[in-house]
């Protein structure tokens, strides 16, 4: 994964006192606070080899009935998710602490993880892919599938 940053500066006027600054502050941090917006672009990985490679991971812990949605036209926070589930608690909280270990490995951290208290259903979000692992029972009451397929009515 590489990190693309391009600086521009705002339209709108802003002052500038030349002050005694920390060393630890960064230079992206400095030009927002002098009025310039920041871009950071992720490149690198593809969303259909990030998906490939989350499935392939839970598939290393023996994660159960995956399934996976292209959600590009019905969601604006992610281009797939990935469901499966889990026989237990420990072991649905195993496979989402495996992907998210394996995928920091490979230079890609989740954004974030939720659920792991409960471990009824834990969400690792990827970005652009978003792992649901689940329960049985908890996937049997949301029914994910359902909701974000194209045959949902």
């Amino acid at each position: 994964m590489k990190l693309r940053v391009w600086i521009e500066k705002n339209l709108m006027s802003y002052s500038h006192q030349p002050t005694q600054r920390p060393e630890y502050i960064s230079p992206l941090f400095l030009a927002i606070l002098r009025g310039y917006s920041v871009f950071i672009e992720v490149y690198g990985v593809q969303s259909t080899e990030l998906k490939a490679f989350i499935v392939d991971k839970i598939e290393d812990l023996k994660a159960r009935d995956i399934v996976e949605l292209d959600v590009k036209e019905k969601s604006t926070i992610t281009e797939y998710m990935v469901i499966c589930s889990g026989t237990s608690k420990t072991h649905v909280k195993s496979i989402a602490e495996h992907v998210a270990l394996e995928s920091k490995n490979a230079g890609i951290p989740p954004l974030g993880i939720e659920g792991r208290d409960g471990s009824e259903w834990v969400l690792v979000d990827m970005g652009n892919v978003i792992l649901h692992v689940m329960q049985d029972h908890t996937r049997d009451f949301y029914q994910l599938e359902k909701l974000w397929s194209d045959n949902h009515a």
